[in-house]
């Protein structure tokens, strides 16, 4: 069964029914985002479908074959081998086999064998961040790596300045003590002075009462 929308990923799909049925409907419907009752890919997606036949009966041999425009897996800055078909079930996406059939300057076309018709994404994993967070853990450990040595430099600095502060500190302790001595010395000095002093004018008025005598 071929598709006539250009607008749905899903170019043609091929099934077998497991028993006689008098009609057969499909429909078929591309989405941006999940149905209702869905939770969204964990992925970076293309588009989501959703496929209902009528009347639901068991169905094998399912081929889908998939078309993604080559503007969107550059825009996405996605390798076109990167893309997978999804489907959900057990309230969870299930990667499907998936492999990619061709490539031109305006599509990339896949194949995938799917389980059951139900709801599915086209898109890719969580590649790209994936990437990025083994570049950031790269950078994070030059970072480490980077900052070690700057560290014990850090550290350096800081025992060369506390050495440098003791060392101001045991000068300045050294003339504060000379200072001391020097202040002691001229005290001493003084009061003999101040004694000499009072002694001489002493004996002089010793002197002056024995000469009136």
């Amino acid at each position: 069964m071929s598709m006539i929308n250009t607008e749905i990923s899903l170019n043609r799909l091929v099934f077998t029914a497991t028993e006689a049925i008098p009609y057969f409907n499909l429909t078929i419907i591309g989405l941006t985002d999940p149905p209702t009752g869905v939770i969204e890919f964990n992925g970076q997606s293309y588009q989501y479908l959703n496929i209902k036949p009528y009347p639901e009966r068991k169905y094998k041999d399912i081929v889908f074959e998939l078309r993604l425009a080559k503007e969107w897996l550059t825009e996405n800055k996605v390798n076109e081998k990167e893309i997978s078909l999804f489907v959900y079930e057990n309230n969870k996406w299930q990667k499907l086999p998936t492999s990619l059939k061709g490539s031109s300057s305006v599509e990339a076309t896949y194949s995938a064998n799917v389980p059951h018709l139900s709801v599915f994404a086209v898109g890719t994993e969580n590649v790209a961040e994936d990437k990025e967070a083994i570049e950031n853990e790269f950078i994070s450990k030059q970072n480490e790596t980077k900052q070690e040595p700057t560290e014990t430099k850090q550290q350096e600095d800081l025992i060369n300045s506390a050495n440098e502060t003791a060392k101001i500190e045991e000068k300045n302790n050294i003339q504060t003590g000379q200072q001391k001595q020097i202040f002691s010395i001229w005290t001493y000095l003084g009061i003999a002075f101040i004694m000499a002093i009072i002694l001489f004018f002493g004996w002089r008025k010793y002197q002056k009462d024995l000469e009136k005598y």
